[in-house]
């Protein structure tokens, strides 16, 4: 009879397809560190405007174009990064076709960032 002391590991390692993930410290390291600089230049860019009476005008105009799409953009990539961090690849199909490899994430990508873009559209005051 042969008993084993080791305890079966309750989460076991993803395999990686041809060591295509970077390990999982790396991607929210990424995740950080574009949060970050998303917020230092939102902040700086609202300084400098705040300092330049023309600039502030043209922000005051078209403040969805120079802060919102950039933010979209940034958030379309972090979700994109915490969906893969947290479930691996990316694999879905999307109106009748199949996206998996290095095309799931891109896709997923422009989907996010298309509805988010969507969205300020809808909810922003005019």
């Amino acid at each position: 009879m042969d008993v084993s002391t080791e305890k079966p590991d309750k989460h076991p390692t993803k395999k990686t397809v041809h060591g295509e993930l970077p390990p999982s410290w790396v991607r929210v390291v990424i995740v950080l560190l574009l949060l970050i600089s998303l917020l230092v230049s939102s902040l700086s860019i609202l300084a400098l405007l705040y300092q330049s009476g023309d600039l502030l005008i043209l922000a005051k105009e078209n403040a969805r174009a120079m802060i919102g799409i950039p933010w979209a953009g940034g958030a379309a990539f972090i979700v994109v990064l915490v969906l893969r961090t947290s479930f691996g690849e990316i694999d879905f199909k999307f109106l009748g076709m199949s996206f998996a490899g290095a095309s799931g994430p891109i896709v997923m990508w422009v989907l996010c960032f298309l509805v988010e873009v969507y969205a300020i559209q809808l909810l922003w005051e005019t």
